[in-house]
């Protein structure tokens, strides 16, 4: 088993987060550095203005201050790094406003600062599949009680799905009961262009509007028939769930959305007056900056969400959660597509050979 610390950077729609893995004596696979959004540049826009010498800067200047490993000057170009891209560079390409030449030149300097250093444009599936190794470990490994007794209980972890959500795309990954396959769907939800867009909207309706293109965009994009299965729902998606009183424990589809519902109208209620935002401000990870985004986000994230459950069966059932104890309630995994990676990395994961071929 590969034990060398890995480091992944996810580059989102709205941040950089970075979090370093390796296996400990437990033998279970630890997050020993996180660095939350905020302190290393977000990449599209960095690109987007030539500034691909500062994202490198910025992200050497937060290791030596960050991670006590950091003391050999030959560190840096010898460690296991990916800076893996997502919705959020796969939007500004597509719309033109980062070119594939200002992407060549950031992995150009990338390489002469970190020369072991993978610069990965993961698609919209291969970022679902990630996200479903990470959360099947964390399945098969979570403290008893900090998981739902799911399918077939710990021996049917490899039957759990995933629904997340982040800045710019959702995705969903599942096991097909009939050819016992999985398969990821990738939708363009937009969470921050859609913020953008109804901070610009005075009308009454504006939630209105968004409520019915997430029912377009799953019509025209999701299968046609219902999901079936559990899924663990992280990121945002988890976020906006725990927040609604659907924190870590099995729920149906009908409480889910019943829950977010009247989350919604909570919220509309209290629009514009100083809510307070209680969801882990005091723990590791959480910075100013990400909770005043949550903050703007609530609303349309609650339209998102409740569209998003609109594609699985009334039998489906979801377990709203970002975290987990692994092993002790020392060590706290994220549920993310930055813990797939790892696994693939330290040999503890059975994703796809194209995405092993990235690695």
């Amino acid at each position: 088993m590969n034990n060398q610390p890995v480091y992944v950077i996810d580059c989102g729609s709205g941040s950089s987060r970075l979090s370093k893995y390796s296996y400990h004596n437990d033998g279970y696979i630890h997050e020993d550095l996180y660095i939350p959004s905020g302190i290393i540049p977000t990449l599209a826009i960095a690109l987007s203005k030539d500034k691909q010498e500062l994202f490198i800067e910025d992200l050497k200047n937060a290791l030596e201050k960050l991670d006590s490993n950091i003391s050999r000057p030959d560190y840096f170009s010898s460690m296991n790094l990916t800076v893996g891209a997502t919705g959020g560079l796969r939007k500004a390409l597509d719309e033109g406003i980062v070119t594939y030449s200002q992407v060549e030149r950031f992995k150009e300097i990338l390489h002469r600062q970190f020369e072991n250093a993978k610069f990965v444009q993961y698609s919209g599936a291969e970022e679902a599949e990630l996200e479903l190794a990470a959360v099947r470990y964390i399945a098969k490994h979570a403290l008893p009680g900090a998981i739902p007794i799911f399918t077939g209980g710990r021996s049917g972890s490899g039957s759990i799905g995933v629904l997340s959500c982040g800045g710019s795309s959702s995705q969903v990954a599942y096991n097909d009961l009939s050819t016992k396959e999985d398969k990821f769907l990738s939708f363009r939800t937009d969470l921050i262009g859609t913020m953008n867009r109804l901070s610009d909207s005075p009308t009454d309706n504006k939630y209105a509007s968004l409520e019915n293109s997430m029912w377009q965009l799953i019509k025209d994009e999701s299968p046609n028939f219902k999901i079936r299965g559990t899924f663990v729902v992280i990121e945002l998606a988890g976020s906006i769930g725990k927040e609604a009183g659907l924190a870590d424990r099995l729920v149906p589809k009908r409480e889910a959305v019943q829950l977010i519902t009247q989350h919604f109208q909570t919220l509309s209620l209290v629009e514009g007056k100083d809510n307070k935002i209680n969801l882990n401000s005091g723990k590791k990870g959480r910075t100013e900056s990400s909770l005043s985004f949550f903050a703007e986000a609530r609303r349309p994230l609650t339209v998102i969400v409740d569209g998003l459950l609109n594609m699985f069966s009334s039998s489906a059932t979801f377990f709203f959660a970002t975290s987990f104890d692994i092993g002790s309630s020392d060590n706290v995994l994220r549920a993310q597509w930055p813990l797939g990676v790892a696994l693939g990395e330290l040999n503890d994961s059975d994703i796809s050979n194209k995405i092993k071929s990235k690695l």
